[in-house]
C-alpha cells in the first residue's frame, strides 16, 4: 500500500483523513503521510460544491471510477487528480480511493483552449478576408471579413468551390495553378478577379500558403484576401497619365527631369543628348551635383528648401557637359509632396540652355561696372559696395576704412614715355595692389591715376594704417614696362567709419582731403583724416606692440575678487581678475588693454594663460577654502573660438580642479551675437560639468529670452543698476524684476559693484543670492586667499 506509485488513501465520508501512502502525500505537497492525517479532504477542493456532488454520487453508486477532481496543493498550486473511489464493505462511512496526478495534462488542455480562442478572435477581427480550402479548392472555413467582401453568408460559402466566385477563365486557370503549387508545399502572392453576390467584380490580392495535418501532409491551403480594386484603378489611371506625359517629354526640345530631394536623378528626357551630350542611361541613378559647377551646388540646395515652402521656383546654374565645357541652364521646378506626410519627395524640372543669353548679360554688366583698362571695379561698383559695407558696419558696430590712393607724378610718365606706357604701368600697378589687399576687400580705379580701397570689418584704425603702409611699400617697388624700369610712389588718404563720416559722400570727401594732406607733407606717405585720429592710432599701435611684448615676457598676474552669499555672508566664490604690470606704464587694469587684445586677436593666448593659471590657483586654495568656486570671464572673441572647450578641459586636467568648481562668465553681448551658435557652445561647455553665467545682464543686447533659452546657471546684475539703487526707482524695479524671473527659472543671481550698506540691504530684501564689491571685499592676491585669517 505504501509503495504504490498511485496515490492511495482512506478517509471518512465527511472528509477526515485516516490513512494515505507516500505518493498521495507528495501529490498534496507534503513530505510524508503523517503530515496529511490532520487534514480534511474538503480543505483541498477548489470548489466545495464539487466535493459535495462527488460524495452524493459515491453514496448513490457506492463505487465511482475515473472522476476528474480539481484540488489545490499545500503551496496553493493547482492539482488535478483522476480518482476512483468506493465505500468500504461493512462500513458506509469509510471511503477508499486511488488517484493519479493529471495536472500537466489539464494545464496543457487549458492553454490549448485559450490559444484557440485567441486565434479565432484574431481571425474574426482581421481587416483581410481569410479562407481555408481543401486540395480541390472547396471552402472549409471563412471569416466574417471574407463574407462581407463578397456579400455571402458563411453558410453560403462553406462547401462551395472557389471557381464559382472567379470572374473569368483566366482567373480560374491562375487559381488552379496556385492550388497545385500549394499541394507541392509552395507559398505565393497573386492578384485575380472575384465576383460578388451582386455581380460586381473585385480585384483581390491573395496570399496563399499550404495547410498541413498532424502528419505533415498537405490537406489544403489558407488564403488571405485583400480588396485592391481602388488601387488597381488608380494604377491604371496613373499609367495612362504617365504615357501621355512621357510622349510630351520625349519630343520636347527642353530637358525634362525628375530628381528626389537628395538630388538623385530618376528620369531625364532624350533632349539631354543634344543639350549636354549624355545618353539617358548615363544619368539614371546619378546625382545632379556630379554634373554641376561646384560654386552653384549650394544654390541648388537652397532652391530645394525653397521648393518645400513655395511649390514652384525658377533659377539658373552651370552644368558641365560631357566634353568638359560648361553651359548655363535655367530650370523651372515644381515640388511633388507626399499625400501621406506632406513632405517634399520629388522635383520635376524643365531646363533650357541659356548660355548665349548669360554671356551677353555678363558682358554688358561687366562693362557697366568695371574699368576697361585694368578690369578693376569702377566708381559706380565701388560706391555700391561701399553702401552695402556701411550698412553691415552699422549693424555689427565695426569700423570700416576707405583709402584714397593717388599716384605721385604719374603725369610725368605719360609726358615722357607716352600714354601707352602709362596705361601698361596702371595695369601692372592694379595687379600689384590687388595682391596686397585681403580677399574680402575691394579695390577700384575711380580716375586716371586714382584708386580707392574699401577695407571692411576692421578691428581698429591701426589695421587701416597697416593696410596703407603695405600699399605704399608695394607701389614703391620698381616696375618694368616695355623695357623701361619705372619707379613711382603714392599718396594715400585714410577715412574711418564712423569717426570720419557715416555716409558714402562724407567718407569719400574725408579720404580725398587726407590724401591731399599726404601730398602736401612730401608724398609717398599716408595720412589719417584728422591729427587726433593719427595720435590715437599711434597710441593704439604703441599699446599693441607693448602688449605683444608683455605676453612674451609674462608680465601678467591674477587677483581674485571674493563673492559672498547674502544669507550667510560666507565666501561662495572668487572671480579671477587680470593685471598687467608694465615696466613702462605701471599696473594696468583690464579695461585699459583688453579692447586692443580683442582687436588684435591676442586675447586668445592671454585668455588661455588666465584660464590655466586661475584653475591651478583654485585647486590649491581648496585646502583652506573647500568648495569655493572659481569664476573666469570669457571675452566675446574667446567665446567664439573653436578651441575654447578643449582649452577648458586641458586646464581642468592639468590643475586637477573639480569641474563643478569652475564657472565661466559670458558677457550678454557675446551671448546674443549668434544665438544658435551660442546655445551650441554653451551645451558643449555644460557637458564638461562646469557652470555658466551671463555677465552684465540688463545692459547692451541683453534679452529676457536668453534667461529662458540658454543653458546657464546664473546671471549677474550689472553694476550700473546696483549703483543706482539709492537714487533710481527704475533701477530698483529692474533689479527686483530680474531676481523674480531668475528665481522662477531656478537661476542664481549675483549683484556686482556693491559699494554701500543701503545697496546691500536692498539686495537682501529682494532675495538676491550673492554679491561682490568693495563694501564686501577688495581683490586679493593668491597668498591672501590661502591664509585662513584672510
Amino acid at each position: 500500500f505504501a509503495r504504490n506509485v498511485a496515490g492511495v488513501y482512506r478517509n471518512t465520508i465527511d472528509g477526515r483523513m485516516l490513512e494515505c501512502n507516500e505518493a498521495m502525500a507528495r501529490m498534496l505537497g507534503y513530505e510524508k503521510p503523517a503530515d496529511v492525517l490532520p487534514l480534511n479532504a474538503k480543505d483541498s477542493y477548489v470548489d466545495l460544491r464539487e466535493r459535495e456532488e462527488f460524495i452524493e454520487r459515491v453514496r448513490r453508486e457506492r463505487s465511482v471510477n475515473a472522476v476528474e477532481v480539481h484540488l489545490h496543493r499545500r503551496d496553493g498550486g493547482p492539482l488535478w487528480l483522476l480518482e476512483s473511489v468506493h465505500i468500504v464493505d461493512g462500513d458506509p462511512e469509510i471511503l477508499e480511493g486511488t488517484a493519479l496526478d493529471i495536472t500537466d495534462r489539464k494545464l496543457a488542455e487549458t492553454a490549448l483552449h485559450e490559444s484557440e480562442s485567441r486565434y479565432r478572435a484574431v481571425i474574426e477581427q482581421m481587416r483581410e478576408g481569410l479562407a481555408q480550402v481543401d486540395n480541390d479548392g472547396v471552402f472549409q472555413f471563412v471569416n466574417d471579413r471574407f463574407c462581407d467582401m463578397l456579400g455571402y453568408t458563411r453558410e453560403e460559402l462553406i462547401g462551395r468551390n472557389t471557381d464559382e466566385l472567379l470572374d473569368s477563365p483566366d482567373d480560374i486557370a491562375l487559381s488552379h495553378e496556385k492550388t497545385a503549387a500549394h499541394r507541392r508545399g509552395s507559398s505565393d502572392q497573386y492578384e485575380l478577379r472575384m465576383r460578388r453576390k451582386n455581380g460586381r467584380v473585385l480585384w483581390v490580392e491573395v496570399g496563399g500558403a499550404p495547410l498541413l495535418d498532424a502528419g505533415g501532409r498537405v490537406v489544403g491551403s489558407v488564403r488571405i484576401h485583400d480588396d485592391v480594386t481602388e488601387r488597381r484603378r488608380t494604377e491604371e489611371a496613373l499609367r495612362d497619365s504617365e504615357m501621355r506625359y512621357r510622349l510630351l517629354a520625349d519630343y520636347s526640345t527642353d530637358m525634362i527631369s525628375r530628381v528626389n530631394v537628395g538630388g538623385t536623378i530618376l528620369y531625364t528626357s532624350p533632349a539631354v543628348t543634344s543639350l549636354l551630350g549624355f545618353d539617358v542611361s548615363d544619368l539614371a541613378g546619378r546625382s545632379i551635383f556630379d554634373f554641376m559647377n561646384p560654386v552653384d551646388r549650394e544654390v541648388v540646395r537652397l532652391a530645394t528648401l525653397t521648393l518645400a515652402r513655395r511649390g514652384t521656383l525658377t533659377f539658373s546654374f552651370r552644368v558641365v557637359r560631357r566634353d568638359g565645357t560648361e553651359a548655363w541652364f535655367e530650370a523651372t521646378c515644381r515640388g511633388i509632396k507626399s499625400a501621406v506626410t506632406g513632405k517634399l519627395t520629388e522635383i520635376v524640372a524643365v531646363s533650357r540652355d541659356i548660355s548665349e543669353r548669360k554671356r551677353f548679360e555678363e558682358n554688358i554688366e561687366f562693362q557697366a561696372y568695371h574699368d576697361d583698362l585694368t578690369g578693376l571695379p569702377n566708381r559706380t561698383l565701388f560706391r555700391d559696395r561701399l553702401t552695402v559695407a556701411l550698412a553691415y558696419a552699422r549693424r555689427a558696430l565695426r569700423p570700416l576704412a576707405l583709402l584714397f590712393i593717388d599716384l605721385d607724378n604719374f603725369k610725368d610718365v605719360n609726358d615722357t614715355l607716352g600714354h601707352a606706357v602709362g596705361d601698361d604701368l596702371l595695369k601692372a600697378l592694379a595687379l600689384r595692389l590687388s595682391s596686397v589687399i585681403r580677399a574680402e576687400d575691394t579695390i577700384a580705379r575711380v580716375g586716371g591715376d586714382e584708386f580707392t580701397v574699401l577695407a571692411a570689418n576692421l578691428s581698429s584704425s591701426v589695421d587701416a594704417s597697416l593696410v596703407a603702409q603695405k600699399i605704399l611699400d608695394s607701389v614703391s617697388q620698381p616696375v618694368v614696362v616695355r623695357e623701361h624700369e619705372i619707379s613711382v610712389t603714392a599718396s594715400i588718404g585714410v577715412a574711418i567709419y564712423p569717426d570720419d563720416g557715416e555716409l558714402v559722400e562724407t567718407l569719400l570727401t574725408s579720404a580725398d582731403d587726407a590724401m591731399y594732406q599726404a601730398k602736401e607733407s612730401g608724398r609717398n606717405a599716408y595720412k589719417l583724416c584728422t591729427p587726433a585720429m593719427n595720435r590715437r592710432a599711434a597710441e593704439r599701435l604703441s599699446l599693441d606692440i607693448a602688449l605683444r611684448s608683455a605676453i612674451e615676457h609674462q608680465e601678467f598676474s591674477l587677483h581674485f575678487q571674493p563673492l559672498f552669499r547674502l544669507d550667510t555672508m560666507a565666501t561662495s566664490g572668487m572671480e579671477a581678475l587680470l593685471r598687467w604690470q608694465s615696466p613702462d606704464r605701471g599696473q594696468l587694469e583690464p579695461a585699459q588693454f583688453l579692447a586692443v587684445a580683442e582687436e588684435t586677436r591676442m586675447i586668445v593666448p592671454l585668455a588661455e594663460w588666465t584660464l590655466r593659471e586661475a584653475c591651478a590657483k583654485a585647486a590649491l586654495w581648496q585646502d583652506t577654502r573647500p568648495g569655493v568656486r572659481l569664476t573666469v570671464n570669457v571675452s566675446p572673441r574667446q567665446f567664439q573660438h573653436n578651441e575654447l572647450r578643449q582649452m577648458i578641459i586641458e586646464a581642468l586636467e592639468e590643475s586637477k580642479l573639480d569641474p563643478a568648481l569652475l564657472e565661466i562668465d559670458i558677457t550678454s553681448g557675446a551671448a546674443m551675437l549668434h544665438n544658435e551658435r551660442t546655445i551650441s557652445v554653451m551645451r558643449g561647455l555644460r557637458e564638461i560639468g562646469i557652470r555658466l553665467s551671463v555677465d552684465d545682464f540688463g545692459t547692451g543686447q541683453s534679452s529676457l529670452t536668453s534667461l529662458r533659452d540658454f543653458p546657464i546657471d546664473g546671471v549677474k546684475i550689472d553694476r550700473a543698476f546696483v549703483g543706482g539703487i539709492e537714487q533710481s526707482a527704475s533701477d530698483r524695479a529692474i533689479i527686483c524684476g530680474v531676481i523674480v524671473m531668475a528665481r522662477g527659472l531656478e537661476l542664481r543671481v549675483t549683484a556686482e559693484g556693491v559699494e554701500t550698506q543701503a545697496q546691500l540691504d536692498f539686495l537682501r530684501s529682494c532675495g538676491c543670492d550673492e554679491a561682490q564689491g568693495f563694501l564686501l571685499g577688495r581683490p586679493l592676491a593668491f597668498d591672501a586667499i590661502r591664509s585662513p585669517e584672510s
